[in-house]
């Protein structure tokens, strides 16, 4: 077996672990984050079953989406910082987008999917989950604001939930659960019930596990799949 496929086989196991054990059990995706891969990777991982590629940036997606094009059942999934002159290019070659952060990016959003007829689009609202000046997304409160914009306006799209990239789990505090997950986390979940169809994308290599049992339903791993990147 080659070490894509080792890696793969362990972190579905993983995954499928930690969703039986999460209170109640659920279903979580897993979006393979295959941004500085070349196209042959994530050929390699479709091979074994994979469909769900999350990418940071329009022009490598794009180029991508151009190889894999006979990969019909492919997904490739923005999960980078939008910017207002890519989204038509997002638009045309994404499945979805799990970042995004503006009214003014909403509307934009919903024109383009609604010129190429791909209407409901979906999207999740970019959480920053610790107020970090460092990262792009909204506040709780913000987050929600724009919810109710979309489900009164923007009938174009379609409101998945929340994706967010809290900080590591040392600078954490953790629940009184004894299961080792933050308070974070579990605010996250509250607020993901809030927010569209209360889908939660949160968890990556670091930090799948607790992220899981706080109620993930989509984590998005990249080196734990391909290694390093380039």
């Amino acid at each position: 077996m080659s070490d894509l496929a080792t890696r793969y086989r362990d972190l579905l196991a993983a995954i499928a672990a930690a969703a039986q054990a999460a209170k109640p059990p659920r279903t979580v995706r897993l979006l393979a984050v295959s941004k500085s891969q070349p196209a042959a990777a994530l050929r390699g991982l479709y091979a074994l079953g994979q469909r769900q590629f999350g990418e940071n940036y329009a022009q490598e997606m794009l180029l991508k989406a151009a190889e894999l094009s006979d990969l019909t059942d492919l997904e490739l999934v923005f999960i980078g910082r939008i910017q207002s002159n890519k989204i038509a290019a997002i638009v045309r070659v994404a499945a979805a987008v799990q970042s995004l952060a503006s009214e003014r990016h909403a509307r934009l959003l919903a024109a383009a999917v609604a010129s190429v007829g791909k209407t409901p689009y979906p999207v999740h609202l970019l959480i920053n989950a610790a107020g970090e000046a460092s990262k792009d997304g909204l506040s709780g409160e913000a987050a929600q604001g724009l919810a109710r914009t979309i489900a009164a306006e923007l009938p174009e799209l379609r409101l998945r939930g929340v994706m967010a990239i809290p900080p590591p789990l040392s600078q954490l505090q953790l629940g009184d659960d004894g299961r080792g997950v933050p308070r974070l986390f579990r605010q996250l979940r509250l607020l993901a019930d809030s927010i569209g169809e209360g889908d939660l994308s949160l968890g990556m290599s670091a930090d799948l596990q607790p992220a899981i049992l706080a109620g993930s339903n989509c984590v998005r791993v990249g080196t734990a799949l391909f290694g390093e990147r380039r």
